[in-house]
């Protein structure tokens, strides 16, 4: 099956990138292991044909509309156009490779309504894979909605309303869009994978060497609930006094008093300040130590989506306390595999940790396995056999040509 992917982001060296880009850069590997035939289009910086680790990707160069020339009161549709000349820009580059060596199926990211200029017309049918729903995720966050957004949103839910298929990793995301967007969504989870490549023991050996610590990595946001983890460290330090905490991701969120979130999380622990790490934004080589060597993962975000933070955590088998009704309660069973608290209750959160803090070396080992048997139990072929027949089941249901 020849697969088109449609991107904003994906992981390259010296480039940000989210969870969308780990999302992809491990599927398109997996899909050729099995026989298939992935190409990345990815909005950039310019026009390019390169491959990464063996993926074809096919860099267009981002159009930007020239917003600031516009009347200040109607400058909030430049966003919009952006999106719009975006998604035009990626279907052009589609549709002369299209032209000389045709795809069964093209799945587009939701973000930016990046399949926006795809949906309804003729050629193979297009498929949305919902990485967030941009109404719950700025509720989360504590944003008020701009007029921009009302336009982008727009975007967002044409190019997901006209899609000839709609899936989400998590049970969460697809109900909210059945119930919000009208939008019938199957289920179909991401891989479990950790990529062999050496790796950096730097930052454990310099920061963490000896300790017990509890580690926290991703964005450092309200979204992800590193507020959260801060403001349950004075009750979790004064019935651990020997633990440590550590932060490892993107910090660039601000308080009203001007504090980053892991600056108020040193604030918040007092005394306890100099148990507090702020690793910043590892490499995978510097992170995968780290994480290996945590005693709990924490993720406590408000809402979520099948995070590959939690796949990578307990891919190296590791203990996550995570939040409930956020879909990590999907991926975490309390007292078997980790444990839950109700998101945004920095108290929960902190006897949350504290159970797994209090596991005997027996218990630890309990749960390991228990968590490993969980991550065979979802292999990744069974992964690739769920994502391509969910591809094969639109093709029918489109008229597409047999694969």
């Amino acid at each position: 099956m020849r697969i088109a992917f449609l991107t904003p982001e994906y992981v390259r060296e010296g480039h940000p990138h989210g969870g969308l880009a780990n999302y992809l850069s491990k599927i398109c590997p997996l899909l050729q292991g099995s026989g298939h035939d992935p190409v990345v289009f990815l909005l950039g910086k310019e026009n390019a044909t390169t491959e990464v680790k063996g993926v074809p990707l096919r860099e267009v160069k981002r159009p930007r509309f020239p917003w600031r020339l516009l009347p200040r009161r109607t400058r909030a549709w430049g966003e919009f156009f952006d999106q719009r000349l975006g998604s035009r820009a990626l279907h052009k580059a589609f549709a002369r490779e299209n032209a000389h060596s045709p795809f069964d199926i093209v799945q587009a990211a939701s973000s930016g309504g990046i399949g926006d200029a795809f949906v309804g017309k003729v050629g193979p049918p297009v498929v949305v894979r919902l990485s967030t729903l941009s109404v719950l995720w700025r509720a989360a966050q504590g944003k008020k909605l701009r007029f921009a957004e009302h336009l982008t949103d727009w975007l967002f839910v044409n190019a997901i309303q006209r899609a000839d298929g709609v899936f989400a990793p998590s049970q969460l995301l697809a109900g909210y869009a059945e119930r919000l967007l009208n939008v019938p969504a199957s289920v179909v989870r991401s891989p479990f994978f950790v990529p062999l490549e050496a790796e950096d023991s730097s930052v454990v050996d310099r920061e963490l060497a000896g300790k017990s610590y509890l580690l926290f990595f991703g964005k450092l946001n309200r979204l992800k609930g590193a507020d959260v983890l801060a403001e349950a460290l004075p009750e979790i330090f004064a019935a651990f006094p020997d633990v440590h905490v550590a932060f490892a991701g993107t910090d660039k969120g601000r308080f009203s008093n001007g504090l980053t979130y892991g600056e108020y999380a040193c604030k918040r622990a007092g005394k306890w300040s100099n148990h507090v790490h702020l690793l910043g934004n590892l490499p995978r080589a510097k992170l995968l130590p780290v994480i290996r060597g945590a005693t709990l993962v924490v993720l406590p975000s408000r809402i979520d989506n099948y995070p590959n933070t939690c796949l990578e955590a307990q891919s190296l088998g590791k203990i996550v306390v995570g939040t409930r009704n956020s879909s990590l309660d999907e991926m975490v069973t309390e007292g078997e595999t980790g444990f839950l608290a109700e998101s945004g209750n920095p108290s929960l959160l902190a006897q949350a940790t504290a159970r797994g803090l209090s596991l005997s070396a027996e218990q630890i080992a309990g749960f390991t396995d228990r968590i490993r048997s969980h991550v065979a139990a979802r292999s990744n072929d069974k992964v690739i056999g769920n994502l391509t027949d969910f591809y094969r089941g639109v093709l029918d249901a489109s008229g597409g040509r047999p694969v």
